[in-house]
């Protein structure tokens, strides 16, 4: 703790001595709530940028999220043809994925969170909001949220690119910008197919994203839409590691219009959306009549969101209705709707340098009632570059129909499931100027009615239940520099440890509740090697409760001009043997390159 607290005091001190030489930057949180500059959230808060993805090391976003802190990302397979994504030690149902801040959540399973029709090269940027999130996003923000922002330039351009690797991997992309002064507007498209790096891992995907945006004064309209398929064979993905000639088809359809109405000290955001996902799956493959599942899902939503500047702070107001509908030949025919109300101001006080945000949400469920969730967050800003902060709140998420009636040879669902519930606490530290910023946040969260797969022996069929109680306390650092020399240009650490005290829980098997992360370290390094080459390095550490611990290296070598972009990447250049979930064995070390050219 000494050698915390002296570290501190060093951060503290290089703020003071450089405020003139390094201005802080003004990012915006852009989640369609109160907009506050990233240096003065009082929550722990990631932004990665466009420049960070161009270096990293991946082919997919879920790929790109597994390299974050704090960030607990289980694959199934290469290229994101199926990753759970969980943070703070929660469950991959407990955290709420958006897109331009549109919520992706899933009816039937949080499975298909992260079926997104929006390809890594798409993305302008992604927010990382950690902690508790239901009193201004609802259900499924339980431990955080992270928001996906798409590109849309002002320049029109013209980008096209295409990679190939190792086990058969191939694919291609596009990028069309087209801008003016007030409209402009993007078509993107990519497709990826491998041979897969084990029986029946083969997979294609394609997708399709559309956006524009009509700026009329100071107001603006934005359409968005986008379309993807996966194909993809799902060798030991579920069930059990045995079940090798499972096959899954997915398509998923976006369609989204938003508004931005502003005025002098008022801005309204309505917007109108829906989403339709269908899911076949078969449990062998050649033979689909042996087992087949096939589920339709459609919802349906309207928001409408409003913040208003006065001398007292900003107050954020907003609404949503959501319809959601399910056609399945295994879970049935279901339709749920709810409607959620919130209500947040956050106040501004001795110059600004004191921040109270008080807020709350209510719920309101056809099937499951209604629900009040208040939280607070509060800031204080020692200077320019040094905030201390803290926040609690309730969260909650309700059963998907999968937890409720899901059925087959090896699984059977509980329709008396009860919602989850949790109140966490977090204080946090952060320094942040233009080149370096630094965030050390201790947390916990206690959960009531967490609801997990258990059994009792091996022989014994899935099922959910409410564990009775669990506790979890978490530690995160995350320090992040940019360096103004000819050779380092960016090195950034991040370290999350987490410990779960659990009630009645002994001697179950549980398949995702008691299988968390104890310890994570994740590392990267940029460097240039000679002029236009650079060179990332990308590491990880996991250590989980139940699954052996692993060390994983990738890095990406490129080269790059005004028009051209070559690279070459490696994965899992130690040649790691490990697995992630469901005793499924992921690659060894991999090659894959590729080339990006813009012609206009």
């Amino acid at each position: 703790m000494r050698n915390i607290i002296y570290f501190l005091y060093i951060l503290w001190n290089i703020g003071n001595a450089q405020s003139e030489q390094y201005p802080l930057p003004e990012i915006i949180i852009s989640d369609n709530r109160i907009s506050v500059p990233l240096s003065q959230t009082d929550r722990s808060v990631v932004i990665i940028t466009q420049k960070d993805i161009q270096k990293s090391p991946v082919n997919s976003i879920e790929e790109l999220l597994a390299h974050q802190a704090g960030i607990d990302v289980r694959h199934r397979g290469i290229n994101g043809v199926q990753a759970d994504v969980s943070l703070r030690g929660g469950s991959f149902e407990q955290v709420l994925i958006l897109v331009n801040g549109t919520r992706m959540s899933d009816v039937q399973t949080g499975h298909h969170s992260m079926n997104i029709p929006v390809n890594l090269n798409s993305v302008e940027r992604i927010e990382i909001i950690k902690g508790p999130s239901a009193r201004r996003f609802g259900q499924n923000a339980f431990t955080g949220v992270i928001n996906i922002i798409t590109r849309l330039n002002s320049d029109s351009s013209l980008n096209l690119g295409m990679t190939s690797g190792e086990y058969g991997s191939f694919g291609v992309n596009t990028n069309i910008q087209s801008g003016g002064s007030n409209f402009k507007q993007s078509i993107q498209s990519n497709y990826f197919q491998t041979d897969g790096y084990r029986h029946n891992t083969d997979s294609k995907k394609t997708d399709f994203w559309y956006q524009n945006e009509l700026r009329i004064g100071k107001h603006s309209l934005s359409l968005q839409a986008g379309f993807l398929e996966k194909k993809f064979g799902a060798n030991g993905f579920y069930a059990t590691p045995a079940a090798t000639e499972q096959y899954e088809e997915i398509q998923s359809s976006l369609v989204n219009l938003q508004a931005n109405l502003s005025f002098d000290q008022l801005e309204i955001k309505p917007g109108i959306y829906w989403r339709r996902h269908e899911d076949m799956y078969v449990f062998v493959r050649r033979d689909p009549s042996i087992y087949r599942n096939m589920h339709i899902g459609n919802t349906l939503g309207g928001a409408l969101n409003a913040t208003y500047k006065s001398r007292v702070g900003v107050t954020g107001i907003g609404m949503e209705l959501r319809e959601e509908y399910l056609s399945s030949n295994n879970l049935g025919d279901w339709s749920r709707n709810s409607l959620s109300v919130f209500l947040e101001h956050r106040f501004e006080l001795f110059g600004q340098r004191l921040s109270i945000t008080p807020g709350a949400m209510l719920a309101d469920y056809n099937d499951f009632g209604s629900f009040f969730y208040p939280g607070i967050d509060i800031g204080y800003s020692i200077n320019s570059f040094n905030r201390i902060y803290a926040n609690s709140g309730k969260t909650y998420r309700t059963p998907t129909y999968t937890d409720l009636y899901y059925e087959d040879p090896a699984n059977k669902g509980n329709p008396y499931l009860k919602p989850e519930e949790a109140l966490s606490y977090e204080i946090g530290y952060k320094f942040t100027r233009k080149n370096i910023s630094f965030d050390l946040n201790f947390f916990r969260r206690e959960n009531k009615n967490l609801i997990d797969w258990i059994k009792q022996n091996e022989e014994d069929k899935w099922k959910p239940v409410n564990v009775a109680e669990v506790k979890t306390n978490g530690l995160e650092v995350f320090a992040d520099y940019r360096f103004f020399n000819s050779f380092l240009n960016h090195l950034s650490f991040g370290y999350t440890y987490l410990d779960n005290e659990f009630k009645d829980t002994e001697g179950l098997i549980s398949r995702y509740v008691l299988d968390n992360l104890k310890h994570q370290f994740t590392a990267k390094l940029n460097h240039n090697l000679i002029k236009n080459i650079s060179l990332e390095w990308a590491y990880r550490y996991n250590y989980r409760v139940s699954l052996d611990d692993y060390h994983l290296l990738d890095a990406k070598l490129k080269w790059s001009n005004n028009r051209w972009d070559v690279f070459l990447q490696s994965n899992n250049l130690l040649n790691t043997n490990y697995t992630e979930t469901n005793l499924i064995p992921m690659p060894g070390r991999w090659f894959s390159g590729g080339i990006n050219c813009t012609i206009l």
